[in-house]
């Protein structure tokens, strides 16, 4: 990753952890990802090599609507995102829509693990065409990423997963996909800010080599 990349994401996680609220009930999760491809449409600003950086937070008292012992859907449960692209793009939660879904699979048809996180965005349009979805996916063949269908008490392992990949959707079936480099839970105040310590002395140490 080139330095201002890391600058970028390590910025944005710091402002988005500080963005959050505690509260029992309510988790959070942090992403990164990369760009891997944008359809021509979306061409003029977005590139392949663009950071992915948000978070997403969600009420883990749902309850799981699904009957299936092996499958887990959560509607809507999540409680506020946003996700941000280095290009200067940056897009929410939309809140006026009510179909937002986690779904964890932990019988694959293979018997692996499936871990699913779609919603709503609002945000500028591109071009004009309007931003509509936001999704995260994770597969695991080999079922170990996930120990049953209810929500995780932690993000699921993705470094488990045979694909980790996400997109941002925009009117047209117009896609930025890009792979999911890191899933991980806001820590605690006193936790991050240590860490944000030192990965700011890390930059640095880099930056004079």
């Amino acid at each position: 990753m080139k330095m201002t990349s890391m600058v970028w994401a390590v910025c944005v996680l710091v402002a988005l952890i500080a963005a959050t609220n505690s509260n029992a009930a309510v988790q959070k999760y942090l992403f990164t990802g990369e760009v891997t491809t944008v359809d021509a449409a979306l061409s003029s600003d977005f590139s392949p090599g663009d950071q992915v950086a948000g978070f997403y937070s969600f009420d883990d008292t749902v309850a799981d609507s699904n009957p299936d012992p092996d499958v887990g859907t959560y509607e809507g449960h999540l409680t506020a995102s946003i996700v941000n692209v280095s290009s200067g793009y940056t897009a929410s939660l939309d809140l006026a829509d009510t179909i937002d879904l986690t779904l964890l699979d932990n019988a694959f048809p293979t018997g692996g693990d499936n871990y699913v996180v779609s919603y709503a965005l609002v945000g500028p349009d591109v071009n004009a065409l309007s931003v509509e979805q936001f999704l995260l996916d994770a597969l695991d063949e080999d079922g170990a990423m996930l120990t049953s269908d209810d929500l995780p008490a932690s993000p699921p392992d993705i470094s488990l997963a045979e694909s980790a990949t996400g997109y941002i959707r925009f009117e047209g079936q117009n896609f930025v996909n890009f792979e999911l480099l890191s899933l991980r839970a806001v820590p605690e105040p006193s936790t991050y800010v240590l860490g944000i310590g030192l990965a700011l002395v890390a930059l640095g140490v880099g930056r004079r080599r």
